[in-house]
């Protein structure tokens, strides 16, 4: 299988900061997408520190990992309490946070994680399912079942009740079959709450490279307002091509 990632950020048309950040690692095989806290100190550190342990701790597992989303849910945890001393270390860093959304290849398996609002998609078979839920007060509120408006649940869906660097850090992980064809989309809410999902999957259908894609969505986010930072990873799985077939070959005859 062909595997192509591509990430891009953008700091979007109101915001003086950009506090989103992201990892491409094809070696590795991580992908991962963070959105500092708004409203909290040190949002763009808390980001890339959240990325940078989780690569860290990541590297650190031990061989084999008999359950993987175990496995990935532990690091981020790791990853959470290496935020939180952090932010103890340095009292201009204090009260820190970030969200969290993170997928891992594993063998032709994607292991998908998040804590807080950042989002994974899959695209397969022309439709386009959300793999992750967001961890806000919006869904909170549903989930208790409160009669409350559409305007009151809308002014919910920003205030995140899960993040790294808080108590309430809980990861929620899963684990997927990868199939050829499929497209997998991890982006903070800059995206997703400036472009509607039909027109995300239309580009992700219509586009050729992760690359082009990742382009085309931060483009049309910008256009309809880019009210917040903008960052989303594009991963495409394709057929091998001649020549990978052939290295694969190659390799399986040694």
């Amino acid at each position: 299988m062909k595997i192509t990632a591509y990430g891009q950020t953008d700091i979007g048309q109101c915001r003086q900061i950009n506090e989103d950040c992201f990892l491409v690692d094809s070696r590795n095989e991580l992908f991962a997408v963070a959105d500092g806290v708004g409203g909290q100190p040190a949002g763009e550190i808390a980001s890339w520190f959240a990325l940078d342990q989780l690569l860290h701790y990541l590297l650190e597992l031990l061989e084999p990992v008999s359950d993987p989303v175990q496995a990935f849910n532990s690091v981020i945890k790791r990853s959470n309490l290496a935020i939180m001393r952090a932010a103890v270390e340095k009292p201009h860093w204090h009260g820190m946070a970030t969200t969290l959304v993170a997928a891992w290849l594993r063998d032709q398996m994607l292991v998908i994680a998040n804590v807080g609002d950042s989002r994974a998609y899959l695209v397969r078979d022309q439709k386009m399912v959300q793999l992750t839920e967001d961890h806000n007060l919006h869904n909170e509120q549903q989930r208790l079942g409160l009669n409350l408006s559409e305007q009151e649940l809308a002014g919910l869906s920003n205030v995140v009740t899960r993040a790294l660097g808080t108590d309430s850090s809980e990861p929620e992980g899963q684990i997927i079959d990868v199939q050829v064809g499929d497209r997998l989309l991890l982006c903070s809410d800059g995206l997703t709450s400036m472009v509607d999902d039909t027109i995300i999957q239309t580009v992700i259908q219509s586009t050729t490279s992760p690359q082009e894609g990742c382009r085309m969505l931060i483009d049309l986010a910008n256009r309809n307002g880019g009210r917040d930072n903008i960052t989303l990873i594009l991963v495409y799985f394709d057929k091998p091509t001649l020549t990978q077939k052939l290295t694969e070959a190659l390799t399986t005859r040694r």
